[in-house]
């Protein structure tokens, strides 16, 4: 279990952004040398912040975080990198409202003019004074899901806020409470005419929430934690138009030897579970958008016995040293309806589970296609990487070719239990069906099948993008998508400010 909760990382960020902007505690001083602190206003990386917290951080902020915490989670060495992220964060935000934070120098003072939100904490935030707390954004969300055309429209939003909008807190000012609250309160005698055009409704209510982020009246954000060695720094998402009304001109390739989705089957510790040696498919890659540059890995892995998901993470460039790092925090999920569409159109399979059957029959009658698939996949090299790491065709380490391979997968798969697996493997494998003791259990097997399969699917999709030189959009799509940004303006998600390591 994490140190700190997702819940106590918002928490405690935006009690520190309260704390920092509008009591005007002290952001503190680098505890080494006890002088001005190199990264006020810039939420810099310095090496001291993994070890300890700043020396002089103002009282109002320690007791609330330890309030927040326990005073024993709070004076964990572990947490220091999270009290150090919550400090950067509270100061590149300040810097964005044009706030200069208290550092122990000169006059302490506060912005008062500003009210702060936690979409998950309701109106009742810990550390923040009930007349500075704000619910106005959340309503939006709240009146979404009362209606599944508008929640559900083609799959983006599938009743998950972050679809539609990852931010997680934010500042808004009095006067643009009152907007977006009354501008809520009306939507209602909306819905009638969203529901025959939810997507001109959704874009109507984004295009609202631009137009308060652009008057400096609200700063929806979008929180990731500070990876060690990359300063923070906002980055504003889906407010400016796109030029030419959509992306379709970018650079992207994968980066070599990166690329991984291993096909082994093993015993676990040597008595235990049937499994792959690994379950995911991962690569790194690169994207450029403009003058934009991400780079960024993925891995396509089981997220439920039958289901899978793609999770993303940045590589941030580190500050000093060169060389890249994987961000600490996840970019985010790709949303999995849009994911689907995504591999399905590239792949070419009408849909995106075609020929892949349900437990117990996942690769009934199929067999031969699967096979030929990992063949195909298996020889292809990708420009700038070349191949990607498949492993081998072994189970329980015999070698088999790949469509005895793939039949002896089928025959696992329709085991019904722990006996008839045993059975079915010591049929097939003389070593194993020689050993004294025969403990090995089906587990969760038919579903790591599918996953395996999807994986090849997913290989498929980019080798037919490879073929025709448009593998940079399809890893563009995917890293926008799984950072909630837009790739055309007529995409419905919403404005936010990510405020990360970049």
């Amino acid at each position: 279990m994490a140190l700190i909760s997702k819940a106590q990382g918002e928490h405690c960020s935006i009690v520190t952004m309260y704390k920092v902007i509008n009591d005007g505690w002290s952001v503190g001083l680098n505890p080494d040398d006890k002088k001005k602190r190199t990264g006020a206003g810039k939420g810099t990386w310095e090496s001291w912040m993994t070890k300890k917290n700043p020396y002089g951080i103002g009282p109002g902020i320690t007791y609330s975080l330890a309030s927040i915490l326990g005073q024993g989670k709070f004076n964990d060495p572990k947490a220091v990198a999270w009290v150090n992220t919550w400090i950067n964060q509270a100061i590149v935000i300040a810097k964005h409202i044009g706030y200069t934070p208290y550092d122990g120098f000169g006059q302490q003072r506060g912005d008062t003019d500003w009210m702060y939100g936690w979409w998950d904490g309701g109106k009742n935030i810990r550390g923040i004074p009930s007349n500075k707390v704000s619910v106005a954004l959340q309503c939006i969300w709240d009146d979404f899901k009362k209606y599944e055309k508008i929640s559900s429209k083609q799959g983006l939003f599938a009743n998950q806020k972050d679809n539609w909008n990852p931010t997680d807190t934010y500042l808004i000012t009095s006067d643009a409470d009152k907007k977006l609250t009354e501008f809520c309160d009306n939507l209602t005698n909306e819905f009638e005419k969203a529901e025959a055009t939810p997507e001109v409704y959704i874009r109507s209510v984004n295009d609202f929430l631009i137009r308060l982020v652009n008057e400096g009246g609200l700063v929806p954000i979008s929180l990731k934690k500070q990876t060690a060695g990359v300063s923070i720094s906002s980055k504003e998402n889906n407010i400016h138009p796109i030029p030419g009304g959509k992306i379709d001109v970018v650079k992207g390739n994968l980066i070599a030897p990166t690329a991984y989705a291993k096909f082994d089957v093993i015993d676990t510790k040597g008595g235990g579970t049937l499994d792959f040696v690994s379950n995911s498919f991962k690569f790194t890659a690169e994207v450029q958008v403009g003058s934009t540059g991400n780079r960024y890995h993925i891995e396509q892995r089981m997220s439920s016995k039958v289901t899978s998901k793609a999770e993303v993470k940045d590589h941030n460039k580190k500050d000093l040293g060169g060389g890249f790092i994987a961000a600490d925090a996840q970019a985010g999920n790709v949303p999995v309806a849009k994911f689907e569409e995504l591999i399905t159109r590239y792949a070419k399979s009408g849909t995106y589970d075609s020929k892949i059957g349900a437990s117990g029959k996942v690769l009934n009658g199929n067999v031969k296609y699967w096979a030929d698939l990992h063949d195909e996949v298996s020889k292809h090299k990708f420009k700038e990487m070349g191949k990607v790491n498949m492993g081998s065709t072994t189970i329980l380490k015999e070698q088999y070719n790949t469509q005895d391979y793939f039949e002896l997968l089928s025959e696992f798969d329709k085991a019904k239990n722990d006996k008839e697996l045993d059975a079915a493997v010591a049929n097939a494998i003389s070593s194993y069906a020689m050993k004294k003791s025969r403990k090995i259990k089906k587990g969760e097997f038919s579903g790591k099948i599918m996953n395996k399969l999807r994986n090849l699917r997913f290989l498929k999709a980019m080798i037919n993008a490879d073929e025709k030189d448009d593998l940079c959009m399809l890893l563009t799509a995917i890293y926008y998508q799984a950072a909630k940004m837009k790739m055309k303006d007529t995409d419905l998600q919403a404005p936010f400010i990510k405020l990360a390591s970049v």
